[in-house]
């Protein structure tokens, strides 16, 4: 039989040392994944808390949007022209500026 170099790089290690360290990377790969796990489940918890945040934000848009609307609404101006005591204008006259200075020496 031929003999292998592969066969040759494992012989020396007993087949006790090499169960040990198999598990513990067994072990370390398993903790890495449990910690993977746990800030992939974070990550999704803040996101549904931002999401909730921006549908409640964006209710409240459409309320302030809709309340802008009503205060700006013609009935609501007259009425706020009634309550100011403004008038009406019949005639407008405008203030004409002379081209000519004002103070001369």
């Amino acid at each position: 039989m031929k003999n292998f170099p592969l066969r040759n790089f494992f012989y020396p290690i007993p087949c006790r040392a090499f169960n040990v360290l198999l598990s513990i990377l067994v072990f370390l790969l398993s903790a890495l994944y449990m910690f993977q796990i746990n800030e992939m489940a974070l990550e999704n918890y803040k996101i549904q808390i931002c999401q909730e945040e921006l549908q409640r934000i964006a209710q409240e848009n459409e309320v302030l949007e809709t309340n802008f609307v009503k205060t700006r609404s013609l009935g609501n101006l007259e009425s706020l022209v009634q309550d100011l005591n403004f008038e009406s204008i019949d005639q407008i006259h405008y203030i004409l500026v002379v081209e000519s200075p004002v103070v001369s020496k």
